[in-house]
């Protein structure tokens, strides 16, 4: 797991004038973009697999040749896959992947386009109507070597509309640990809500090198967001513990009403070589 990045807090900045405030009422939909961006670093994660050791510089028919072979490994029969030289469409009927990705239904396009000498190939991945963790998503997701762009919308879990977007932390969005099968992530963006847009950042005051972390399909057992406008003090802070409940509160540290989460319970918890903590079962 690669975790040897700078850590710093970062944000957008500020889509929408004014001094609109931001309060307790607005942090269901924080949830909503954390989970939403979640689910867009797992298929990132997923659909984009080279072998170094093979191909140091893959080719973008090896990329997605490659990338096919490991959805499916992952996946296993509820998938079906069609390629063409560099395009390949999935076709998910309920699938669940140890990524955090559940009930996972509908049809997904993958393009791989060569990105220049010395470079691995790029990755656009689109879907519409795409239903996951029980949100319904149209998303639109673009990686390169230098950065990951997202937008989905649609409606979340809780039947509310999301719309949203995301980019990496220093080109470097995500890992994924095979040994503590752990998915952690770093991202910053924006959500609109109640007819406001409001910025969406990490915050890593405890030193930790990643700001989301969720293993063995369990609750979330790491992360802490910022949420408001990157300009204000008033803003709201969500963090999670691997239990069931994500703790909320303002921007002074005062604690507010806790968000129920929908997720098993980390039982045991435990440490990464890197002194990270994970969640062991």
């Amino acid at each position: 797991m690669r975790t040897d990045r700078p850590v710093v807090l970062l944000s957008l900045a500020s889509m929408l004038a004014g001094c609109d405030s931001i309060g307790e009422e607005d942090a269901p939909a924080l949830l909503d973009w954390i989970l939403a961006s979640e689910v867009q670093v797992a298929f990132d994660d997923v659909t984009f697999h080279y072998e170094p050791q093979t191909h140091p510089i893959p080719t973008a028919a090896q990329v997605a040749e490659a990338s096919e072979q490991r959805v499916v490994d992952i996946m296993g029969s509820c998938v079906v896959t069609q390629r063409d030289e560099t395009v390949v469409t999935y076709q998910f009927d309920g699938c669940d992947g140890p990524r955090g990705l559940h009930g996972l239904n509908g049809e997904v396009q993958a393009v791989y386009e060569e990105a220049g000498e010395g470079k691995y190939p790029n990755m656009l991945l689109t879907g519409q109507d795409v239903r996951v963790n029980g949100a319904t998503l149209d998303m639109e997701l673009k990686w390169t070597q230098s950065e990951t762009l997202a937008r989905f919308s649609g409606s979340s879990s809780r039947g509310e509309a999301i719309e949203g977007d995301l980019r990496s932390v220093f080109g470097e969005p995500f890992s994924y640990d095979e040994s503590t099968f752990c998915l952690s992530f770093s991202v910053i963006g924006s959500y609109q809500y109640d007819e406001h847009t409001w910025d969406a950042f990490v915050d890593s005051d405890d030193g930790s090198s990643d700001v989301f972390r969720r293993c063995h399909d369990r609750c979330p057992v790491w992360g802490s967001f910022r949420t408001g406008r990157a300009a204000d003090a008033d803003q709201l802070v969500l963090r999670f513990d691997g239990s069931q409940t994500a703790k909320l509160s303002d921007h002074e540290g005062d604690s507010m009403e806790p968000l129920h989460l929908d997720c098993t319970p980390c039982q045991t918890h435990g440490t990464d070589a890197d002194n990270n903590p994970i969640c062991i079962e």
